[in-house]
Formats: C-alpha cells, structure tokens, sequence
C-alpha cells in the first residue's frame, strides 16, 4: 500500500469513498490482486483481475463499497492481499489505515459562509468552485454568499464591513477569516460549526408590491434557549444567475491553459473570461437591518421558548435584480457580531410565510403623513376608529432604527407634530403600530 485517500470527515449517513494508490515493489508484474477495507465489524472485498502493474510502477484504485459514516471517530483498515493470485512475500507493508469522523447535523442549525471575491480577481474561479460544491453537497445546511469587491456587483457596505483585503478569502459565521486551497479546507470549519446547536430557529415573512418593488420583511426567531445580551436580526437577499453585458462582468482568470491545475472547467477558459460566458451565483445584493443588524430587533433579554418578531424597514429592489433568483437569508447576530444561526428562504417562500402574531400591514387610510417631502417637521394624522395603543418607529433607507415614540392609548381622529430636525436627508420608513394594524409610510426629509 503507498497511500490510502479517504476523506477524515463527513456528515452522517454520507457515503465516503475509499480509494488509494498500491505500489509493486516487487519483479514481477503484477497482474491480479484483493483489495479489501473493514470497519471492524464487516469486511468487504473486491478482486482486481486483468492488470498489467510492471516492476516500480503505482495503480490507483477505488473500492465499490463505499463507507455509510456513523456519528463520531470510526477507525477503518484497508489491505492488500492475493496478489497474482497468492500470498505477499512482505506482507507488512500491505495495509493502511485511517479514521473518518462523522458530525451529526445540530437540529435546526445552517452554517453561513461569506466569500470575498471579484471579477477582477484572477484567483477567484477557485473560491466560485468550492462555493458551488459545498453548496451542492450540503444543500439547505451550507448557506453561500458571494461579497463582491471592485466590480459591479459590489455592495459598498457590505465589502467594507466583510473586511476582506486578499481574495478569494472567506468568512464563516463572521467568526474566522481564512484563505483555502482545498474544498476541505471549507469543509472542515463547516464540519465544527453545523454540529453546535443554534440559539433560535429564524424564519422571514415579506410583502412585495410589484409596481413599486419595494418589499416589507418581517423576521421572527424562535429561541431554543435563553438569551441576553445585544443580539440583532438581519436579512441579507442573494441572487444567483446574476450576468452582465459590460467589460466589469468580464472574469479574470488564472487558470487558463491549466498550468495552475485544473479548476471545475476554467482551465479550459480564456485568461479574461468574456462576460457573455459568465453567470455569478450566491451573490450578496441588499442588506436589510445592515451588515450589522437591526438595533433594537431583539430584546436584550429573552427566555427558552420566547418568539422575537421584528419588522424592518421597506427597501427597494432594483430593477436589475431578477425577484425569481433571489433568496432571503435570515440571520441571528451575537453581541460579539458573529452569526449563531442563518435560514435560507426562496424569494416566493419569502412571500408565502405569514409570521404568526404579526400586525396587519398596509392599512394605509389610518395615517397620512404631510408635506412630504419635508424639512425640519412635518405632521401627522391618524385615523381611529377604535381605542388603539400606538407607537411609531422611523427607518432610515439602510433598514436600521433612528427614531421611536410610544404615543399610549389613543383615539379618534388626530393630528401630531412630528420632528425630524435631528436627522439627515434622506429617504426613510415610518412604521406605525396600532394595535392589531401596521401602516408603513415612505417619507423624504430634504432640506
């Protein structure tokens, strides 16, 4: 046996492959031989007939029987024997063995992967492939972000806030910045992570008007165990099959010719992949709550069992952004900015979750908001029909919260001063609970 290529880690239940090189040390050539692995328990074999391995000379193989991975350390053996049909004069050096480890899925957790990339990274392709394999292989358990820098598909605040300086690297779970070669490089941080039991379970729910695109997300955790401290929720939509027609959507790449290896199918692609060839997948495009949450999303202390509902501000999809492509990945933030849990939802999953327990929205007939735009203030009327407890909360065009009022028990029909002298220009949110209603208004202060 010269080598034994069998993965140290998989998730259980997973099939693991064993596969290896042998070696003839021997004269002769060796025409026949068994190759057999055993967990311990079972034993399986398989004859290799028909060869022609000359003197010197290395043969890889891989078994038909694949390893099933139970949960934890699981020491296997793999062996040589019945070469041309009789025994090994040297039999010592005819076994290997190795340990694959298997990690069971904590209920309920996703592990979160940002990856700082770029067309004009000519490295990149690497971080584009083992995205895509990990994302394949684990499906809704690995969750994928492509954070663009220096081309157009690049969120300002997203890319400066990532704080990725060398590319491709990644973040995982904004707890560990690393650079990776391999796809087990990923793959061994997702196997520490998707193992510990997540704080909450995260759900979104959204509305979107068509006309004016602009969408209202309700996120809601669900938590598992008790929690204190300043978390925060945020929602960060991602598009796949993201292409473009300017030079800015042109890939650089430095695998051409494959002289650095190959790489997925960019080995055989020119050194500056034409934009017309390239789709960009698991691209990061709004941030709702911002990079760092919605202050105020999650109570400072919550108990086991306790449902946090937050709604953000209203943002703008672009017309450039294909709504069928998108998903809404929900994230719960530690004090410390590190995220304990994500949940992936499809754009029409997004639309179709109604979040238990949260206000009726657009029953837009009991406010107004006038003059708008405005400067310094403006007025505001509502509209009662019945004794409502009421407050209101004003977003700023970034989802995060800059202004709150609890008004109490009101009534009637009635008007309010409200004052906007301490913040900037801008578009903003104004949210109006009123007991079981919710009235979203999109004001501009302009001075």
């Amino acid at each position: 046996m010269n080598t034994l290529s069998v993965k140290p880690g998989a998730l259980t239940g997973h099939e693991v492959i064993i596969n290896g090189q042998m070696r003839n040390v021997g004269n002769n050539p060796i025409t026949s031989f068994d190759i057999s692995w055993s967990d311990g328990v079972n034993t399986y074999t398989d004859n290799l007939p028909g060869l022609n391995i000359p003197s010197l000379a290395v043969y890889d193989f891989t078994h038909s029987t694949t390893l099933t991975v139970p949960d934890g350390a699981n020491a296997i053996d793999v062996w040589i024997s019945n070469v041309n049909g009789g025994p090994d004069q040297n039999p010592d050096n005819d076994a290997l063995d190795a340990t694959v480890t298997g990690y069971t899925p904590a209920q309920h957790k996703r592990v979160g992967v940002e990856e700082g990339t770029g067309t004009g990274c000519g490295w990149c392709p690497r971080g584009t492939i083992c995205m895509d394999l990990m994302a394949a292989t684990y499906e809704d358990l690995f969750i994928p972000i492509a954070v663009h820098n220096g081309d157009p598909m690049t969120v300002v605040e997203y890319d400066d806030n990532l704080g990725i300086s060398a590319f491709p690297n990644m973040v995982i779970m904004r707890n560990e910045t690393f650079g990776f070669g391999v796809v087990e490089d990923i793959e061994t941080r997702f196997f520490q992570r998707i193992v510990q039991s997540p704080p909450a379970t995260l759900i979104s729910g959204g509305v979107f008007n068509e006309t004016t695109r602009d969408l209202d997300v309700t996120s809601q955790a669900d938590f598992l165990a008790n929690a204190s401290g300043n978390h925060k929720l945020a929602v960060i939509l991602v598009e796949d099959g993201v292409t473009g027609t300017g030079a800015g959507y042109n890939q650089v790449n430095y695998y051409a010719g494959g002289g650095n290896g190959p790489m997925g199918g960019y080995e055989s692609l020119p050194a500056t992949v034409p934009a017309a060839q390239m789709v960009y997948d698991h691209v990061g495009r709004i941030l709702i709550g911002g990079f760092f949450g919605a202050t105020g999303s999650v109570p400072a202390t919550v108990t086991a069992g306790e449902k946090v509902t937050h709604i953000f501000g209203t943002v703008n999809i672009p017309a450039n952004i294909n709504t069928a492509n998108l998903h809404a990945v929900t994230v719960l933030l530690a004090p410390n900015g590190s995220i304990l849990n994500a949940n992936s939802q499809s754009f029409q999953n997004l639309l179709d979750t109604e979040i238990t327990g949260v206000k009726e929205v657009y029953r837009n007939e009991y406010a107004e908001v006038y003059p708008n735009p405005f400067g310094n203030s403006a007025s505001l009327r509502l509209k009662l029909e019945n004794p409502s407890q009421v407050s209101l909360r004003i977003f700023n065009a970034m989802g995060a919260e800059v202004a709150f009022r609890d008004y109490g028990l009101l009534d009637g029909d009635l008007v309010f001063p409200l004052d906007a002298s301490n913040l900037p220009n801008g578009v903003y949110q104004i949210h109006l609970s009123m007991d079981d209603h919710l009235v979203t208004k999109k004001v501009v202060i302009q001075r």
